[in-house]
């Protein structure tokens, strides 16, 4: 699950390519969604490294930051959608990638 960190609706997700690979979650499931994610290669999550991620989201909504996209850019390009439909606000990528409770269905 390599990616940036993107951020939308208070919540984060691994963002690859043009969409979400994950699920929008809040960020101690995201330190265990990467966590686990590096383990499988052997790797510990480098927390310091995360910190820094964390602070160009915070900044810039994306970890791609200063030189790479920002959360504009993500919602500007991207194919997130649909069968690869274009999602031009934020509400509709918390809509479509915001976790279903089950226990409300």
């Amino acid at each position: 699950m390599r990616g940036y960190i993107a951020e939308f609706g208070g919540k984060y997700c691994i963002w690859s390519e043009d969409k979400p690979q994950t699920e929008l979650m809040d960020e101690p499931d995201l330190i265990d969604s990467l966590r686990a994610d590096l383990q499988r290669d052997g790797i510990d999550l480098d927390m310091a490294l995360h910190d820094s991620r964390m602070a160009r989201v915070r900044q810039y909504g994306c970890s791609g930051g200063l030189y790479g996209p920002t959360k504009a850019d993500l919602l500007e390009d991207n194919r997130a959608g649909p069968d690869g439909s274009h999602v031009a606000t934020e509400e509709e990528m918390v809509r479509l990638y915001t976790m279903k409770d089950s226990s409300t269905e």
